[in-house]
C-alpha cells in the first residue's frame, strides 16, 4: 500500500486557511497553489521511485534466495561426489590389495 507524503497536504491546508482568512491576494494564492501542485508532483514522483526501488530490492532478495538455494544444492552434490570418490578409492585400493595376494 502506498503511503502519502504529508508535506503537500499541510501546504494545501495552509493555502485553504490563507484563502479563507483573506490574508493573501489572489495572485499570492495562485502562486502558492502552483507551489503546492509542484510539491505534490514531486512527492508523487519520489513515491514512484521509492516503489520502484522497493520492487527491485524485493526482486534482488528473491534472486539472492534462489542463488543461496542453488549454492546449497551444489554443496550437497559436492559432498555426495566426495563420498562417491572416497568409496571408489576404497574399492580401487581393495581391488589392488586383492590383486597383490594372488
Amino acid at each position: 500500500m502506498r503511503k502519502t507524503l504529508r508535506i503537500p497536504s499541510i501546504a494545501g491546508g495552509a493555502l485553504l486557511l490563507l484563502g479563507t482568512a483573506g490574508c493573501a491576494t489572489s495572485e499570492q494564492l495562485e502562486a502558492l497553489q502552483a507551489d503546492v501542485v509542484s510539491a505534490q508532483e514531486m512527492a508523487s514522483n519520489a513515491m514512484d521511485r521509492a516503489d520502484a526501488a522497493f520492487d527491485l530490492a524485493t526482486q534482488a532478495n528473491t534472486k539472492a534466495d534462489l542463488a543461496s538455494d542453488e549454492a546449497q544444492k551444489a554443496m550437497s552434490e559436492a559432498q555426495a561426489a566426495r563420498v562417491a570418490a572416497a568409496a571408489a578409492d576404497a574399492k580401487a585400493e581393495r581391488i589392488f590389495t586383492e590383486s597383490l595376494r594372488k
